[in-house]
């Protein structure tokens, strides 16, 4: 435990250390190690991913906070103008071969060198513009827009996009705030785009997203509580996978919203509207209220476990308390295969409460799980507090831990923390063979993430996870 105390500690020292370049204006700006310099040269020696075509650094999401974080603190300094835009794809049809490499060197090949590109998700980027006011950043936009609709796949013949591409634009300078704000401001950008229509540059305006964010999420609320009333909601799994034999296999239970054009309103537009207006406790008891009741038809065996996502506003829910106290022998359900999911924050933030809450459910015989580890503040000491059954390594650490140290060092000590508590460790956002093999090198216990399968109806994963098993 202290070596791997120590070997954080050591690490996180040597990534403080500034070092110093200029900025145009000639004044300095000081550069954390990990940051591309002005003429595109990278001093992180661990990540070395590059477009083909144009040499260009391809960093994570890890290192794109970093260097945000680095050109904010310069802007509040110099008053420079800066912007990031975020790129989001939806491919049409069958995607192309090897489309990651293939889409950044389409993005690297027309970038400057002073700024970065980085992979937040699969089919998902980040662009920093640095010194770039908001008409050329939009314009960069439009140009890169143009770039990925080139991409083209056979179709009877003839040639089509191969990709639904929406860009969100988001300028910033003195007055920005957080780098979590400005990455959420672009995510929120090309939300917009998509719902005026796919294949579109939208930029970010305050005033404007606040107004219209504010109509939809009352409009979201509206259509929530109707489709918790009338039973509308479905539900999607997604297996977590044991890379072990002797270890149990989880699926973990997904919330879908139909939009009743036959397909499905994304998470994050319905959840922020349950949060805002008081519906997470009566999705949540949705949501384990069908779990129970249909567990013996998805798992006649009952040698599956499931996993169930709840809300902050859930820890301590009393009613959701006596309706898994009641549902479980009802339903003649194994209270050792429920596990609930809370996030790091939704602990952390109520850790008294949380703690009285697990404590209620543990009695009850089920297991517990505490998502997004490593995405917010908490340490080691409260794992041991909160008396937990699974920890899931929050997937930005994941994707990184091929190319960055600190990532590896962050994925190598929390298991090594498990096994010492008996907590058993997963890796989220699996995307590729050859991170799931490192995970597996580094002696994790579960794999999650598309590399083994997206999401998809619980009752065909169901049925298939039941076979393998």
């Amino acid at each position: 435990m202290a070596t791997v105390a120590k070997t954080q500690s050591e690490l996180l020292e040597r990534r403080s250390r500034p070092a110093t370049l200029r900025a145009r204006d000639t004044r300095p700006i000081p550069v954390q190690p990990g940051a591309v310099s002005r003429d595109g040269l990278a001093r992180n020696r661990s990540d070395d991913r590059r477009s083909p075509a144009s040499g260009q650094r391809i960093v994570d999401e890890i290192e794109l906070r970093r260097r945000l974080q680095q050109i904010l603190d310069s802007a509040r300094e110099l008053g420079s103008v800066h912007a990031v835009a975020i790129v989001e794809l939806e491919p049409i049809g069958a995607e192309l071969p090897e489309p990651q490499r293939r889409l950044t060197q389409v993005l690297g090949r027309r970038i400057r060198s002073s700024d970065t590109l980085a992979t937040l998700a699969k089919h998902r980027y980040a662009l920093i513009l640095q010194h770039c006011p908001l008409e050329k950043a939009t314009e960069v936009g439009h140009r890169l827009l143009e770039l990925i609709h080139k991409m083209v796949e056979p179709a009877g013949g003839e040639l089509k996009p191969s990709y639904r591409t929406v860009i969100g634009v988001v300028p910033f300078s003195a007055e920005a705030q957080t780098v979590d704000e400005l990455i959420d401001r672009g995510r929120r950008a090309c939300e917009e785009a998509r719902m005026l229509g796919s294949d579109r540059v939208h930029v970010f305006r305050a005033d404007a997203d606040r107004r219209a964010r504010s109509q939809r999420e009352l409009l979201r609320a509206v259509e929530l509580r109707r489709a918790i009333e009338q039973d509308q909601l479905q539900l999607f799994g997604q297996e977590i996978v044991p890379l072990r034999p002797e270890l149990p296999r989880f699926v973990e239970v997904l919330l879908r919203m139909p939009d009743g054009e036959g397909g499905f309103i994304p998470p994050s537009a319905f959840v922020l509207a349950a949060e805002r207006y008081d519906l997470a406790p009566k999705l949540d008891r949705w949501v384990v209220r069908t779990v129970l009741a249909n567990y013996r038809q998805w798992f006649s065996e009952g040698d599956v476990g499931v996993t169930i996502n709840l809300s902050a506003k859930s820890v301590g829910d009393q009613q959701l308390l006596e309706l898994v106290r009641r549902g479980l022998p009802e339903h003649r359900v194994p209270a050792e295969r429920i596990c609930f999911e809370i996030t790091e924050t939704a602990a952390i933030d109520h850790i008294e409460q949380a703690r009285r809450f697990t404590t209620a459910l543990r009695q009850l015989g089920c297991c517990l799980a505490l998502d997004d580890f490593g995405s917010g503040h908490a340490s080691f000491r409260y794992l041991k507090e909160l008396d937990l059954d699974i920890l899931k390594i929050d997937r930005s650490f994941v994707h990184g831990v091929l190319a960055d140290e600190f990532n590896q060092v962050m994925v190598e000590s929390t298991h090594r923390i498990g096994r010492v508590l008996g907590i058993r460790v997963v890796a989220e956002g699996v995307e590729d063979q050859d991170v799931l093999a490192r995970i597996r090198t580094l002696g994790l216990d579960y794999a999650q993430g598309f590399v083994h399968g997206r999401p998809g109806p619980i009752e065909a994963l169901a049925s298939s996870v039941t076979r393998r098993s």
